[in-house]
């Protein structure tokens, strides 16, 4: 299995860089795009949560949407009249007294197809900054290298559970070498852009990077843990081989992606 994941990993890291780097600009918003509808297809019908086929093509197609106005910019017009035919077909769904269908179930799909879509367009916006080719790797960087140091270290030494309930092979001991390692990829990665692109870096603010993607990252994977378990789940899907569902391998990075980009902004540690 371990092997499995890993070179599942190795591919969709081989993928993130030629999307990143090789690929026309616009391929990162469609790629964003595919994997917000994946994420809230997984949310809302994998787990159950809906039935309505409606409804679930409703919040994908809106979904798809929010990183594509993200890249373009916005356009009040078209947003305001998307917004208002999105939610009015969804009450729609309520007053036509469709089986099923409640506040609860509409109110729902709203939050999953604009909160993960815009959390993970995160990556669209810093990859539009200045030197955004680079800077969009740190969300990603921190988070699963985060994760795969908390998830190596925890098997070979964890034995006080982080979150039993929720998550529970998750240790205590993994999550501090994941808090630990995030940061040293960053001041690896800092390094390497400084070394042989050029760049003037902050390592101190890298530090800071690090431990707040890797903070963040354990946060939203415990997230998705927590709403797995509400369901009775053990993965959202099986679409990648040894990790599982899309939201389970993006949940790190659905909280990170935000909170690096507030950082980037207010303490810019990259530069040329």
């Amino acid at each position: 299995m371990m092997a499995i994941r890993a070179a599942a990993g190795f591919v969709l890291l081989l993928i993130m860089f030629a999307v990143i780097f090789f690929a026309p600009v616009w391929a990162l918003p469609i790629a964003v795009s595919l994997i917000s509808a994946s994420a809230v297809y997984e949310m809302l019908h994998t787990t159950g949560f809906i039935g309505q086929k409606r409804i679930i093509a409703y919040a994908m197609i809106f979904s798809v949407l929010v990183p594509i106005w993200v890249f373009f910019g916005s356009i009040n017009e078209l947003e305001l009249a998307v917004v208002f035919i999105y939610v009015f077909l969804l009450f729609i769904e309520c007053i036509t007294g469709t089986a099923g269908t409640s506040f609860e179930k509409v109110s729902g799909a709203f939050f999953a197809s604009t909160v993960l879509p815009f959390f993970l367009s995160s990556t669209v916006r810093i990859f539009c900054m200045e030197n955004g080719r680079f800077l969009v790797l740190i969300p990603h960087l921190s988070a699963f290298g985060s994760d795969v140091f908390a998830l190596l270290f925890g098997l070979r030494f964890g034995k006080n559970k982080l979150c039993p309930e929720i998550s529970p092979k998750k240790t205590v001991e993994g999550s501090v070498a994941g808090l630990v390692m995030g940061p040293v990829v960053l001041v690896v990665f800092g390094w390497i852009i400084q070394r042989f692109y050029g760049f003037d870096v902050s390592y101190l603010r890298l530090v800071l990077y690090g431990f707040s993607g890797a903070f963040a990252g354990q946060i939203g994977d415990l997230s998705m843990s927590f709403v797995k378990r509400q369901f009775n789940l053990k993965d959202f899907g099986n679409i990648i081989p040894g990790h599982g569902g899309i939201l389970d391998r993006f949940d790190s990075v659905l909280f990170a992606a935000p909170l690096t980009e507030l950082l980037i902004i207010l303490l810019p540690a990259i530069a040329r």
